[in-house]
């Protein structure tokens, strides 16, 4: 489709002639362009103040969330029954629910003292409102004693993920402290050009043009920085066709408030098409290495870049804590010893000991105290599987009668092996919970990236302390104040990381506090 490279007139440097049956719409060419200036330092400028706190955000957050909106699909019909604005109920209820100053419990016992403290209840106790307004007040207060355990259990998963969603929103003003700079104008026509090209002609056509395009370095450099820039600031997936909801809620969240919708429609298409031009710029380097363009890191103009952390936070898994604490609960040592001694002792009590082991086993993970399953097995060991042996009184004298005898003696031993599993799997799954939470709160923490005055004073560093035979003061002592705090930063942010002077150390369990996607 696009054969010749012509028109120097054009910000692009050459034009496409295409095909006399597809028609040009320059209208379509300028929308992407328009309202978004480009002799400005960012597309996308950093955020460092905001309207509300810290704790206040991460508030709102929670009761816009997911999981929050389903509590409150089980509260609705709830307060429907007991109050006559069951929405003014729910918003007074999410307002108490939320206050870190009262007591999930106190709150219970509040609304079961005054529930009218969310509204106007049904019906009426006065006689002269009639038999139907009594009774609908009795059924009201009937339901009261259905909604205070939701209430409290509403308050209590609030002040769970209260701590989460704090760290969620520090997370988010950090990202929102990194900017997006501003295209210059020559690129921003080319992108525009060649995007033309791509809604006119297709894919192929795309890639023609592109080929074209990428003969300009600064080009790519440019478009490269601002893609590395928007993965700092949105997320690796941010503006693509992978983008899922959790990629689709950043975005939203990390876009500038004060962003009007038509700018903000802008940039999103904006930063869709650099997202494809870094898209299609990778593969063309994945297969042929000479074409390695390396992004911008110096001042275009007067805008600057964000420096891009050497090691990403990571705030959002693919498990829960307790689903991943239960997982290396099953797998620790100790656990293995117990459950391996039940099994020996299983083989004698039940026919099938693998079956009997894996309700056993099935109830401890569920929560059920072991003393509770212990108790029950010794009470009725046939519930969990068929035991050995037979009980009929012509088979007594016989193998199977006394394989039987073997088995209900064997049972109180079973007993207290299944006890000690239990205790086993608790302690087990404690330990885990503080060490995943542990791990995911040092893996909330970035490890900033170095300046290009500060890489190159590494370089040198790293060569004076070669040639002087490792002495680091009189190497040291030559740096630049400003570089000598870049480095204590990443020094301090290694440490929280990872633990004090791991990486001089050499522990090996540095590795777990890397997301698999970074190592």
């Amino acid at each position: 489709v696009a054969k010749l490279w012509e028109r120097a007139s054009v910000a692009l440097g050459f034009a496409i002639e295409r095909e006399r049956r597809v028609a040009y719409n320059e209208e379509r060419t300028e929308t992407l362009s328009t309202g978004i200036p480009s002799d400005g330092k960012y597309l996308v400028p950093p955020t460092t103040t905001f309207s509300r706190s810290v704790a206040e955000d991460a508030r709102l957050a929670q009761l816009s969330s997911q999981r929050w909106k389903e509590r409150e699909a089980i509260l609705h019909p709830v307060l429907a029954k007991i109050y006559r604005d069951p929405d003014g109920a729910l918003s007074a209820l999410n307002a108490l629910a939320s206050d870190a100053a009262i007591e999930p419990r106190k709150l219970a016992e509040d609304l079961g003292l005054a529930p009218d403290r969310l509204g106007r209840l049904r019906g009426s106790e006065l006689v002269v409102d009639g038999r139907a307004a009594r009774d609908e007040r009795t059924a009201a207060t009937v339901a009261l004693s259905e909604l205070l355990p939701l209430a409290r259990a509403h308050a209590t998963e609030f002040r769970r993920n209260a701590e989460r969603f704090g760290i969620r929103e520090q997370q988010r003003r950090a990202h929102m402290a990194l900017s997006v700079p501003a295209l210059s104008k020559t690129a921003m026509a080319r992108l525009v050009e060649i995007e033309a090209v791509r809604e006119r002609g297709g894919d192929d056509a795309y890639r023609t043009a592109f080929a074209f395009a990428v003969e300009d370095r600064l080009l790519v450099q440019e478009v490269k920085a601002v893609n590395e820039a928007l993965t700092a600031r949105f997320g690796w997936s941010a503006f693509t066709a992978k983008a899922d909801v959790i990629a689709e809620r950043n975005i939203a969240e990390r876009m500038p408030e004060d962003l009007a919708p038509e700018r903000r429609e802008k940039l999103t298409r904006l930063f869709a098409v650099i997202r494809r031009f870094a898209e299609e710029q990778h593969l063309a380097e994945r297969q042929d290495r000479s074409k390695i363009v390396a992004g911008a890191s110096v001042e275009l103009g007067k805008g600057t870049f964000a420096v891009l952390p050497m090691l990403a936070a990571v705030t959002e898994f693919k498990t829960t804590v307790d689903e991943e604490a239960r997982e290396r609960a099953l797998a620790a040592p100790h656990y293995a010893h117990h459950r391996a001694a039940l099994v020996e002792t299983a083989t004698r009590v039940w026919r099938d000991p693998a079956d009997a082991i894996g309700k056993i086993e099935d109830l401890i993970v569920k929560g059920f105290a072991a003393e509770r399953i212990a108790a029950a097995v010794t009470n009725d060991p046939a519930a969990y599987g068929a035991l050995r042996g037979s009980d009929r009184i012509m088979d007594k004298l016989l193998a199977a009668g006394r394989e039987r005898k073997g088995a209900l003696q064997a049972v109180p031993e079973a007993a207290s092996r299944i006890r000690s599993l239990g205790a086993s799997y608790a302690s087990a799954l404690d330990a885990e919970t503080r060490s995943i939470t542990e791990e995911r709160r040092r893996m909330a923490v970035a490890i900033p990236g170095l300046s290009p005055a500060a890489e190159d004073a590494l370089k040198r560093l790293a060569a004076q302390i070669k040639n002087k035979d490792g002495k680091l003061d009189v190497a040291a002592g030559s740096l630049d104040p400003h570089i000598a705090r870049e480095f204590a930063k990443v020094s301090r942010a290694l440490d929280e990381r990872f633990g004090r002077n791991a990486i001089l150390r050499g522990e090996t369990d540095v590795i777990n506090r890397v997301s698999p996607a970074q190592r």
